[in-house]
Order: structure tokens, then C-alpha cells, then sequence
């Protein structure tokens, strides 16, 4: 272990708690800033209402596909954050190798049955035919879910060491790539939003090579090395066993938005969807912010762990969800004065209808306050899984999708005839 490694695994295990939050969470907030923004920059790029609701319905299936490389990295750092501040070394290496390889084969399993399902799942659900035009931007945007399985697990186990800043510095250029390209692409060259999704895919293949670089550098404490190719089921195994309630808890999360998309596209249409989409991205400007919490708070809590010291590990839980508050409330508060602005950024308000904006300004009242719900259920989240007790994230987001969601909307659509608020 370097001494600069050393020093950092350190801090973790003593140093001030609120700093040792901080110095992991800020890069990690600016991370999921700029991962927020490869959303809106194809949102705000594309010129027509039919494009954004297609951009709007297609994301949020992705972001439902990659719950699987998300729930695998989180399950494979917080088992090896234990092993990590119990300075088992060797094994926290070979359960991060084995992490990287599960997590690269499950998301390619997953891609190869999304890109043969997936038409016959949009057409039987009802989707729009004008959306289902826009099929080969969410075939790119799944390609793109599978490169990002190599990012994500990069981003788990150098969480684990505390080295987020590399993170966010990584992807600052990833995004200015991204920028680069969807301008051309999209206001240069007068493309599709296809184009929108291979810039995202470009960008993060380039992440990718430097993200497996660094996996594999003989310089990385937790290197992933090629014989870990070979799947050992004791080693594996309780990654997949905490992994899957954790990747059935962001699936159900995300496909909860695809169902309100579907009910949205059968009962009004497609600018509904479209509006829901730019609501949505302008409540969680400040929403995103606060949960990076909860991707710091399951590294902290595991390496607290494993050194033994369950105090402070329960400690950063009131810590985080005080910090996460706080950011939540401002949020609303900021974006409820500009909302103008946000709006701006998504809306022509030259040439959009003026029933469209009406509609995006009008969920946009009610979506708001999700700003600091979500975060503090979230980081509720990551402190369970990093107990490994990731069964309760099953359930409090099988509760908020079929206890509370599905069934409010489907009461307030068929039985009151309520409009698309």
C-alpha cells in the first residue's frame, strides 16, 4: 500500500467524520453532476417535442437496464470496503477482480436480451409510433449501458480507497467530449437524436479504456488481474446475493417512470411524456446533488465495519441525511425561484405551445418536493446496504412503486379522470 493510499485508508478510519464525508461526497456530487447533464445536453439539443419525449421515454429504460452494473458495483465495494478497513488486502483485491468480471458478464447478458425483447415489449405495451421510431437511439444508449459496467466498477473501488476526486476529473473530460460531439452532430451537421446517444456512446468508450487502464495498472491496490476471469463461487456469490435486491430496488425505481411514460402515452400523448421528461430534469438539478450521500455513505459505513468501529459507521448516517436535507430544501427553494431559467434551458418559449409550457410548469409544482424525499430515502438505502442488509432497498422501492405510485396514478387517470397532473 502506498503511503499516499495509506494515509487516505486512514482518514477514512479516523479523521473527522463530517470532513471524511466531504472529501469523499464532493467529487462524487460533482460525478453525478456531470452524469445528470449527458440527460439534459441531449434533451436540450434536440429541436422537436417528439424527440425530447423519445430521448425522455428511451433514458429512463437505460437507466432501468444499468440499475444491473450499478447494483453489482455497489454490492461488490461495499463487500470489499469491509475487507479494506479490515486491511484484508489480498482478498479485498480478488473480490474486487471478481466484481469487475461478474458485473462486464451480467450487463452483456442483459444487453443481448434487451436488444432481442425489447421492440416486442414497446409495440405490446402501446408505445407511440412515433417513439418507436426513435428505437436505434435506446439500441446505442444500451450499448452504452454495457461499456459503463467497466466505469461503474472502476467508480465502486476507488470509492473504496477515498480516491473519488480521480473520478470526478475523469469524467470532466468525459463530458466535455461528450459536449463536443453532440453540438456537431446534432447543431452543426443537423442530425438525429440518434446522434445524441453516439456521442454518449464515444464518450464512454473513451472512459472506458482509461477506466480498464487504471483496473488493471500493477499499481492499483485492488487490480483486477485476468485470472479472476474464472468465477469462484465463494467469492462471488455473496456479491450476487447482496447485489440483487440492490439492482431489483433501482430497476423498480426507474421502470416506475417507464410506467407512468406507458400510462402517459396510452391515456394522453406523446408531448405529455415530453413535459413529464423536462419536469423531471428540472427537479432533480438539486435532487441528483443530494443523493450523492448515499454513494458515499455504504463505502463509509462498510470500511467503518470492517475495522470494527460500528459506532462511527452508524454515526455518518445522521451526518449524510443532515447534509442531504439541507442541500434538499435549498433546492427547492433555488428552483422555484428560477424556474424560468430551467425551463429555458429545455423550452422554446418563442415557438413551444403555450398549453406545453403551461404543462411542464404545472408538474413541475408537484415534482419539486421529490427534491428532498428521494434523497433522504436514498441515503435511508445506502446506510442498509452498507449493513448488508440490502433486502429492505427491495422493499421500500417494491413500497414506492406498487403501494404508493402505480396505484395513485391509475386511481387519479381511470377512476378520477384527472388530467396529466
Amino acid at each position: 500500500m502506498t503511503t499516499k493510499t495509506l494515509k487516505r485508508r486512514e482518514f477514512i478510519l479516523h479523521g473527522n467524520l463530517f470532513k471524511v464525508i466531504m472529501m469523499i461526497t464532493a467529487p462524487l456530487a460533482m460525478y453525478a453532476v456531470f452524469n445528470y447533464l449527458y440527460g439534459i445536453i441531449d434533451l436540450a439539443l434536440v429541436p422537436t417535442i417528439t424527440a425530447k419525449a423519445t430521448v425522455v421515454f428511451y433514458d429512463e429504460m437505460k437507466n432501468a437496464i444499468s440499475a444491473f452494473g450499478a447494483g453489482i458495483a455497489t454490492a461488490g465495494s461495499v463487500i470489499v470496503g469491509r475487507l479494506y478497513g479490515a486491511n484484508k488486502i489480498d482478498e479485498a483485491r480478488k473480490h474486487a477482480g471478481q466484481t469487475f468480471w461478474l458485473n462486464l458478464l451480467v450487463c452483456s447478458l442483459v444487453g443481448i436480451l434487451v436488444f432481442i425483447f425489447s421492440q416486442v415489449f414497446f409495440v405490446a405495451v402501446g408505445t407511440p409510433s412515433d417513439i418507436l421510431e426513435g428505437l436505434p437511439y435506446f439500441y446505442i444508449q444500451v450499448v452504452t449501458t454495457i461499456v459503463m459496467s467497466v466505469t461503474t466498477t472502476f467508480v465502486g473501488m476507488e470509492k473504496v480507497k477515498g480516491n473519488t476526486l480521480l473520478v470526478f476529473i475523469l469524467n470532466v473530460a468525459a463530458m466535455a467530449i461528450k459536449i463536443l460531439l453532440s453540438v456537431f452532430f446534432i447543431k452543426v451537421l443537423n442530425l438525429s437524436e440518434v446522434f445524441a446517444a453516439l456521442s454518449t456512446l464515444i464518450s464512454q468508450v473513451m472512459l472506458m479504456g482509461v477506466s480498464l487502464y487504471l483496473l488493471f495498472r500493477k499499481s492499483n491496490i485492488l487490480k483486477v488481474k485476468l485470472s479472476d476471469i474464472k468465477l469462484q463461487k465463494t467469492v462471488f456469490l455473496p456479491i450476487l446475493i447482496l447485489a440483487i435486491p440492490i439492482f431489483i430496488g433501482k430497476f423498480l425505481f426507474s421502470i416506475g417512470k417507464v410506467i407512468v411514460s406507458i400510462v402517459a402515452a396510452s391515456h394522453y400523448s406523446s408531448d405529455v411524456i415530453s413535459a413529464f421528461g423536462v419536469m423531471s430534469k428540472i427537479a432533480s438539478v438539486f435532487g441528483n446533488l443530494a443523493m450523492t450521500f448515499e454513494e458515499g455513505q455504504s463505502s463509509i459505513i462498510s470500511i467503518n465495519i470492517g475495522s470494527k468501529q460500528l459506532k462511527r459507521a452508524m454515526l455518518s448516517y445522521p451526518i449524510s441525511i443532515g447534509i442531504a436535507a439541507l442541500i434538499g430544501i435549498a433546492g427547492v427553494i433555488f428552483s422555484s425561484i428560477y424556474s424560468h431559467f430551467f425551463m429555458s434551458l429545455f423550452i422554446n418559449f418563442e415557438t413551444d405551445s403555450k398549453e406545453y409550457i403551461e404543462m411542464v410548469y404545472n408538474m413541475f409544482l408537484y415534482e419539486r418536493w421529490s427534491t428532498i424525499t428521494n434523497a433522504l430515502i436514498g441515503i435511508t438505502v445506502a446506510a442498509f446496504i452498507g449493513f448488508k442488509k440490502s433486502f429492505m432497498s427491495t422493499i421500500i422501492n417494491i413500497a414506492r412503486l406498487f403501494v404508493f405510485r402505480i396505484p395513485i396514478l391509475l386511481i387519479c387517470v381511470f377512476a378520477f379522470k384527472m388530467n396529466y397532473i
